[in-house]
C-alpha cells in the first residue's frame, strides 16, 4: 500500500468518527404531533443543548417536551411575564419523519 493510499485510509476514517461524534452529540430533529383544543398539529421540534428546544414553525420563546407526562409546553415571554400552555403529544417522531414532512 503506498503512502498515499495509507493518508487518504487514515483521513477517511477520520471523517467517518467526526460524523458519528457529531450524530451522537448533536440533538436530532423530531416531529412532535400534538393535540390543542379539537385540533391536532405536527410541528419539527429541535432540542438545544440545555433542558429546552425550539418548534421551528413557531415565535414561541422555548418549547419543553416532558416524555413522562407526555406533555409539550410551549411558552411565551409576554409583558407580564413568561406564559406556558401544556398540550398533549399525540405522537413523536424521528429525523426520517422530519425529513418526510419537509
Amino acid at each position: 500500500m503506498s503512502q498515499f493510499a495509507k493518508w487518504r485510509l487514515g483521513f477517511l476514517l477520520s471523517v467517518m468518527m467526526l460524523i458519528v461524534v457529531a450524530l451522537i452529540i448533536v440533538p436530532l430533529p423530531k416531529l412532535i404531533t400534538y393535540k390543542h383544543g379539537n385540533g391536532v398539529s405536527s410541528s419539527i421540534y429541535w432540542r438545544g443543548f440545555g433542558e429546552y428546544g425550539q418548534l421551528l414553525d413557531s415565535n414561541a420563546e422555548f418549547v419543553k417536551l416532558d416524555m413522562q407526562t407526555q406533555h409539550l409546553h410551549i411558552c411565551h415571554n409576554l409583558e407580564t411575564g413568561i406564559h406556558c400552555q401544556p398540550f398533549k403529544i399525540v405522537e413523536v417522531g424521528g429525523p426520517f419523519s422530519v425529513l418526510s414532512q419537509l
